[in-house]
């Protein structure tokens, strides 16, 4: 979903370039380097800031609260 949001804003070939990205996410290990672009500008951009857990949850799916919060995020920027 954070994919989708930024692509659609202009940000896909900038979050597209790898090596060059770091984010504080708790499962930042897990994150893969296709998607840390995409995460660290989720972060920066203060759309997702990862719950109690700190996590961005690459691998799972996102609950309706999260793309609501997500978008809300978005449209109040």
């Amino acid at each position: 979903m954070v994919r989708l949001l930024l692509d659609s804003l202009g940000y896909k070939e900038f979050a597209s370039l790898q090596g060059i990205f770091r984010c504080d996410f708790t499962d930042a290990a897990e994150i893969p380097e296709p998607l840390m672009g995409y995460a660290a500008l989720s972060q920066a951009l203060d759309l997702v800031d990862g719950g109690d857990a700190g996590t961005f949850g690459a691998s799972t799916p996102a609950t309706r609260a999260q793309a609501a919060a997500l978008l809300w995020k978005y449209m109040s920027k």
